[in-house]
């Protein structure tokens, strides 16, 4: 299986035979056929409502209805996760309208039209004249460096009468994949019919530091978890269930969904079930959705009792 050849005056050397190499891909293939053996398994048995999983629709995932006004919280991935379901939304061939109610980068895409202004009724015109089925408008109210200015929490409702959907990104998380929510925020108007708290799931692990989560004091306040201390189920799942974490201001009639961002890997995947576990027994009627942004098919898993 190894060829060696003892030192002279160029040296000894050590290969395998061609035969070995062979071995060698064969248990790398085997290796991998097992691992998705596992993943499979693990699905079957710990997933719930595993035959939704073809889906691959956030519209279904969420249930946001035939309508509505959806607000991403979090962090990990809720700017990406709210341009996917526009996405999705438009292909239904609805009028999608795209907003903040803080700040975030304006649209790149030359397919999605941008309107700025600070005045109510210029912002209806531009969706009367902009916004047609199968279409995106973003609406802000002017830009602060880089990033767009977002509509005051009160216009909400009028803006409402002129789009099917009203996708709106209710806080910030510095791109940081795990957050606890300041005195000020999230920003959620009353009329928001689903809320979307976003988890990013690549925080696990992590020292509870400000290098890797938003907010790490408050973090650690509401969890429990020391600052320095490794990121764990735990930390997650009692920020997520807590009134002055990912609960925090969503009103009282709003459709509230827990969506665990990144779950990229088996390893992840098992976490997010202990997390969607730890939830739904303190918090037994909310949705659990685990996406996997590397996958086509975005839903990873889905968690309801």
């Amino acid at each position: 299986m190894i060829k060696s050849q003892t030192g002279g005056l160029g040296g000894g050397r050590t290969e395998i035979t061609p035969e070995a190499q062979e071995l060698l891909d064969l248990y790398g293939n085997f290796y991998h056929d097992c691992e998705q053996a596992l993943e499979d398994l693990f699905y079957e048995y710990f997933c719930a409502n595993k035959e939704l999983l073809q889906e691959d629709s956030l519209i279904n995932a969420f249930g946001i209805g035939n309508q509505g006004i959806v607000v991403f919280v979090g962090g990990g991935g809720k700017t990406s996760l709210m341009w996917r379901l526009a996405e999705e939304l438009v292909k239904k061939n609805r009028k999608v309208l795209v907003t903040t109610t803080t700040h975030i980068l304006p649209p790149q895409e030359k397919n999605i039209a941008l309107c700025i202004t600070d005045e109510l009724d210029k912002g209806i015109t531009a969706i009367q004249k902009k916004l047609k089925n199968g279409q995106i408008l973003t609406l802000g109210t002017g830009y602060q460096g880089e990033k767009m200015v977002g509509v005051p929490v009160d216009w909400i409702n009028a803006l409402s009468d002129y789009a099917d959907y009203i996708l709106i990104e209710g806080d910030g998380a510095k791109r940081l994949p795990f957050k606890a929510p300041a005195e000020h925020e999230p920003v959620i108007p009353k009329e928001a019919t689903t809320v979307v708290s976003v988890v990013g799931m690549d925080v696990l692990g992590k020292p509870l530091s400000d290098e890797n989560v938003f907010r790490g004091e408050l973090v650690s306040r509401i969890s429990g978890t020391p600052l320095g201390e490794a990121v764990s189920v735990d930390t997650i799942a009692s920020v997520v269930v807590s009134s002055e974490g990912s609960r925090k201001n969503v009103p009282p009639h709003a459709r509230w969904v827990v969506c665990l961002n990144k779950v990229d890997n088996l390893e992840r995947l098992q976490s997010a079930d202990l997390v969607a576990k730890y939830i739904l027994a303190k918090q037994p009627f909310v949705p659990v959705i685990a996406t996997c942004t590397l996958k086509e098919n975005i839903i990873a898993g889905r968690w309801q009792n």
